[in-house]
C-alpha cells in the first residue's frame, strides 16, 4: 500500500528520495551515533538470551537438522520482513502522521483515509503481541517451574495419581501470575514511555545472562558463584540506572562518598548498558576464579563446552532391564506415565524392551533422565533418576565409557579440524586395523563389560557386534562363556589348544591376554584377549597320523598276508597228498574240502596284498572287467565283521569291459561302498547299478543313509575333510577315488537326497568303455 498507493511505484519512490535527501540522512544517524556498536551487541545478545528466543530455538528443538536449519533460516527471514519498514516508514513522513514511526502501521492507512486497512493492520499488530505474550509467559512459566519450583521439594505422587496432571495446574498458575505481573507493569508505567525504549531497557537485562552463556561453552572452570555474583552485579546497575529512572523520572545518582554525580535515564543508556555488563565480567571472573568449582560443576562444564567431548563414566546400574525401570519409576511418576516415558526412549534409542545390555541401558537412563528434564526441569529430573534408578558404588575407580565417545567421535568427526582431525584419523585407521585383523580380538573392561568385538571373532563364534558389545561376559552363550570367562579370571597368560564342542562338531583354540593398566587412554583396567582358531590345523595333524597309521597297518597287513601264504600252501600240498594216498570217499571229499577253502584263502591273500600295493604309480592298464571289480570290493569288505550287516545289491552284469587297472578300480569301488555302508541303517541295503550310454558306463552306488548336506556336497572331494567324527575317517577315501577315476579319464558326482522321502544318496561314475580306449592306446 505504501509504495503503489502512496509512492504510485518503484521509481516514483527513487524520485522522491533524491527530492528529500533528509528522510534518507536519518537512517544514517544511529550508525554515526556512538552507541552503535553497544546496539549491535544488545540485538546479538537478544538473540540468545531473551527467554521465549531460547525457548523456542533449542527446548522445542531437539532435532540437531531443525537446529541447524534455523540457523540460517531464522536470519534470512528476520531480514525478509524488515524489508518493508522503509516504504512505510518514509510512507508515514510523506503523508505527515502523528503517529509516532513504530505505529505507522496504523498511522499511514489512516492517514490516506482507508481505515479498512488500518484496521487490518491492528488486527494483525494484535494477534503478534498476543502470539509473543503467549510464547514469553509459557516459556517464563516453564523456567520457574523446572529451575524454581520444583528443585524446592521433593515428587511423591502416588503409584495411582500421574504427575502430569499436578505440573499442569503448577503451570497454568504461572502463566497466570507472570500475566499479571506483565499487567501490573503496564499500570505502573501508565503510558508514559515507548515500545522502543522498553524494548532497549529489557535487552539490556537480558543481556547480563550473556557471560554466563559463553563461560558455559568456553570457559569450563567457571562457577554458579561467579555467574550470579556477576548477574546481581550488573542487574544492580541496570535497576538503578535504567528501572528505576523510567518510573520516577529521577535523572542524577548522587554517591556521597565520592563526591560524584552519575547521570541516569535512557539519555545515558549506552553507557550504563556497557557499564553493567563489563561490572558483571569483571565480578564474574575474579568470583569464579577465587572459589572453587564443584565437582558437578566440572561435569557439567564438561558436558556443555565446545572444546571437549563429554567422556561420561562407565557405571554400572543396579537394574537389569527396561521393565524394572518402568517399575522403579512408576512409584514417582504413575504407572502409565512411566511406561510411556521409557517406550518413548527406546523408540528414540531404537532399543528393544528385552534389552538388558548395561551400556544400552545407560543409554536409556540417560535418555529417560533428559526426556523428564523437559518436563520436571533438569534438577527434578536427576533427583528422581539419582533415588530411583542409581548408579552402583564402583569397587574401582570409575573409568570412561568407551561406547559413548566412540558414538560421539563419529557424530563429531565433520567438525574436526587441524590436529584433532588428524589424531581422530590416526585412531580410527588403527581401529580399522584391529576390526580386520585375520585373529579374533575382544577387549574386556574390570567388570566384564566387552568394548570390543572385531570382525574376526563374528566369524569364528558366530555371534554379531552390535548384538554382544557393551554386555556382560555373562551374556555370552555356551562355550564361549565358560571359555572366556575362565580364562579371563585365570592367572594364565596363554592357553593352548582348548578344546570345545559347536553343533557337536569339536574344535580347538589358542587364547591369550593382555593386562590394560588404568593409565591407558583414562579406560581404566581390562584385558585384551585373542582367540586363534586352530581346528583345520588340529584335524590335519590328526588325519596325517591316522593315515600314516593306516599305511602302517598296510604294510603290517600286507606282511602278515605274505606269512600266511607259506603255511596256507603247506596245508594245500597235505591235502594233495592225502587225496592221491586214499581211496576212501570221505576222505577224498574233506581233501577237496581243505584245498576249497586254501584256495579261498590264497584269493583273500592274494586280493589284500593287491590292495596294500594299489597306490603304487604306473600300474598296467588293461582290459577289466567291470562286474569283477564290484565282486572282489564285497568280498573284501564281507572280511569286516565289525561292521555293519550290510545287503549288496550287484546289478553290473558281466562282460561291461572298461580300459583300467583293475585293482585301482577295486579301491574306488571298495570306499563308495564302505562308505554307503556306514551311512546305511542295519540291515540295510545298497544297490550297484550300470548301464551302457554310448561309449561309456553309467556305474551308480546308491544307499539308503539320511543323505548329505546341501553345504557339504561341495568338499566331499577335499582332502581331509570328513563328516565322521576324529578317528572313525580321515577324509581321504573320496579325494582317492576322485584322484583315481581322473587318472582313467572318469567322472563323479553325487545326488543327495536320492529318494522321495528326503533320504539316500547316490554317487554316479561315468567310465569309458573299453573298445574305445583300446582303440585309442592302438591309435
Amino acid at each position: 500500500f505504501a509504495l503503489n498507493k502512496v509512492f504510485g511505484g518503484l521509481p516514483e519512490l527513487q524520485w522522491w528520495l533524491v527530492l528529500h535527501p533528509e528522510n534518507q540522512q536519518v537512517l544514517y544517524t544511529p550508525i554515526r551515533n556512538t552507541a552503535n556498536h553497544t546496539l549491535l551487541l544488545l540485538f546479538f545478545s537478544t538473540a540468545i538470551t531473551m527467554p521465549h528466543v531460547f525457548h523456542m530455538g533449542f527446548k522445542e528443538n531437539s532435532n540437531t537438522r531443525t537446529i541447524k536449519m534455523a540457523t540460517w533460516g531464522i536470519p534470512l527471514y528476520l531480514l525478509i520482513i524488515s524489508l518493508p519498514i522503509y516504504p512505510i516508514l518514509w510512507a508515514g513522513f510523506e503523508l505527515g502522521s502523528d503517529f509516532a514511526p513504530e505505529y505507522f502501521t496504523i498511522g499511514v492507512p489512516l492517514s490516506a483515509n482507508n481505515p479498512s486497512l488500518a484496521l487490518f493492520a491492528y488486527l494483525g499488530g494484535l494477534s503478534a503481541a498476543t502470539g509473543a505474550m503467549i510464547v514469553i509467559t509459557t516459556s517464563l512459566a516453564s523456567m520457574c517451574l523446572n529451575h524454581l519450583i520444583l528443585p524446592l521439594f521433593q515428587s511423591h505422587a502416588p503409584k495411582k495419581q500421574g504427575i502430569y496432571e499436578r505440573l499442569v495446574v503448577l503451570r497454568r498458575f504461572l502463566i497466570m501470575g507472570i500475566a499479571l505481573l506483565g499487567y501490573a507493569f503496564y499500570y505502573l508505567l501508565d503510558d508514559r514511555q515507548g515500545l522502543t525504549n522498553l524494548a532497549i531497557i529489557s535487552f539490556i537485562e537480558t543481556m547480563q545472562f550473556l557471560p554466563g552463556i559463553l563461560a558455559v561453552l568456553y570457559w569450563p572452570t567457571a562457577n554458579r558463584k561467579g555467574f550470579l555474583a556477576g548477574l546481581a552485579v550488573g542487574t544492580l546497575i541496570w535497576f538503578q540506572g535504567l528501572l528505576v529512572p523510567m518510573m520516577t523520572y529521577e535523572r542524577i545518582l548522587n554517591i556521597p562518598f565520592l563526591q560524584h554525580s552519575v547521570p541516569l535515564g535512557m539519555e545515558h543508556w549506552s553507557d550504563i548498558a556497557v557499564a553493567a555488563l563489563a561490572a558483571n565480567v569483571i565480578v564474574f571472573f575474579l568470583v569464579s576464579w577465587l572459589s572453587k568449582t564443584s565437582p558437578e560443576e566440572k561435569k557439567a562444564a564438561e558436558l556443555c563446552s565446545i572444546d571437549a567431548l563429554n567422556r561420561p563414566m562407565r557405571l554400572e546400574l543396579d537394574i537389569s532391564s527396561a521393565d524394572e525401570m518402568k517399575q522403579r519409576l512408576a512409584s514417582s511418576l504413575g504407572e502409565d506415565i512411566a511406561n510411556n516415558e521409557v517406550n518413548q526412549a527406546l523408540a528414540s534409542l531404537e532399543l528393544q524392551t528385552e534389552e538388558n545390555r548395561p551400556y544400552a541401558l545407560r543409554r536409556l537412563r540417560d535418555k529417560v533422565e533428559a526426556n523428564l528434564s523437559d518436563l520436571l526441569g533438569s534438577a527434578m529430573a536427576h533427583e528422581i533418576m539419582a533415588r530411583l534408578i542409581p548408579y552402583k558404588e564402583p569397587d574401582s575407580p570409575s573409568t570412561e565409557d568407551i561406547h559413548y565417545a566412540e558414538n560421539r567421535l563419529n557424530e563429531y568427526q565433520h567438525h574436526l579440524t587441524g590436529l584433532a582431525r588428524e589424531i581422530d584419523n590416526m585412531r580410527r585407521y588403527h581401529r580399522q586395523i584391529l576390526e580386520d585383523l585375520p585373529l579374533a580380538i575382544c577387549s574386556l573392561g574390570y567388570d566384564e563389560e566387552i568394548l570390543m568385538w572385531n570382525r574376526t571373532m563374528v566369524s569364528i563364534t558366530g555371534i554379531d557386534s552390535e548384538n554382544i558389545v557393551g554386555s556382560r561376559l555373562q551374556s555370552l552363550p555356551e562355550p564361549w562363556k565358560s571359555l572366556i570367562s575362565d580364562f579371563f579370571h585365570g592367572q594364565k597368560q596363554h592357553l593352548h589348544k582348548s578344546h570345545i564342542k559347536l553343533n557337536g562338531r569339536s574344535h580347538w583354540i589358542n587364547l591369550h591376554k593382555s593386562q590394560l593398566g588404568s593409565a591407558f587412554s583414562g579406560m581404566g583396567d581390562g584385558q585384551v584377549i585373542l582367540l586363534e582358531d586352530l581346528t583345520e590345523t588340529q584335524r590335519l595333524e590328526q588325519e596325517l597320523i591316522h593315515s600314516e597309521r593306516l599305511a602302517s597297518i598296510g604294510r603290517l597287513a600286507a606282511g602278515v598276508a605274505h606269512e600266511i601264504g607259506n603255511p596256507v600252501t603247506g596245508i594245500a600240498c597235505l591235502a594233495q597228498n592225502l587225496e592221491y594216498d586214499s581211496d576212501r570217499n570221505e576222505t577224498l571229499e574233506t581233501a577237496q574240502q581243505i584245498l576249497g577253502q586254501t584256495e579261498r584263502i590264497s584269493r583273500i591273500v592274494s586280493s589284500l596284498v593287491s590292495f596294500s600295493h594299489s597306490g603304487t604309480p604306473d600300474q598296467e592298464m588293461q582290459e577289466t572287467d567291470l562286474y569283477n571289480c564290484i565282486v572282489e570290493a564285497i568280498s573284501l569288505l564281507h572280511l569286516q565283521k565289525d561292521k555293519k550287516h550290510i545287503k549288496y545289491i550287484n546289478e553290473v552284469e558281466r562282460g561291461m569291459m572298461i580300459f583300467g587297472n583293475d585293482q585301482r578300480l577295486t579301491q574306488v569301488f571298495i570306499n563308495l561302498l564302505s562308505n554307503a555302508r556306514d551311512a546305511s541303517d542295519e540291515q540295510g541295503h545298497v544297490w550297484i547299478k550300470a548301464n551302457r550310454q554310448e561309449n561309456s558306463f553309467i556305474i551308480q552306488v546308491i544307499d539308503e543313509g539320511s543323505g548329505i548336506p546341501k553345504e557339504y556336497q561341495d568338499q566331499l572331494f577335499e582332502p581331509f575333510f570328513t563328516t565322521k567324527n576324529a578317528g572313525e575317517g580321515t577324509g581321504l577315501g573320496l579325494s582317492m577315488v576322485y584322484s583315481i577315476l581322473e587318472e582313467h579319464k572318469a567322472s563323479i558326482k553325487v545326488t543327495s537326497p536320492w529318494f522321495e522321502n528326503g533320504r539316500g544318496t547316490a554317487f554316479t561314475l561315468q567310465l569309458p568303455a573299453a573298445s574305445e580306449k583300446t582303440d585309442k592306446a592302438t591309435g
